[in-house]
């Protein structure tokens, strides 16, 4: 039982990252405190999941104001 999450996610946040002028999003399925990373789901308008780790720094969570 993990009692701390030291990513700074959760499951089910909302994250994206902005590449070459594009805003991308996804949403945490996994954290992994050891080696800092975070399992995103990143599917598109594919037919396939896309889920691939990243390190915590590569995603931003969207926030709700």
């Amino acid at each position: 039982m993990e009692l701390f999450n030291s990513t700074g996610f959760e499951v089910q946040d909302k994250v994206f990252v902005e590449l070459d002028g594009k805003k991308y999003f996804g949403t945490v399925v996994r954290t992994d405190t050891e080696r800092d990373r975070i399992k995103v789901d990143y599917t598109s308008k594919s037919e396939e999941q896309v889920k691939d780790w990243f390190h915590k720094s590569f995603w931003k969570k969207v926030t709700t104001k």
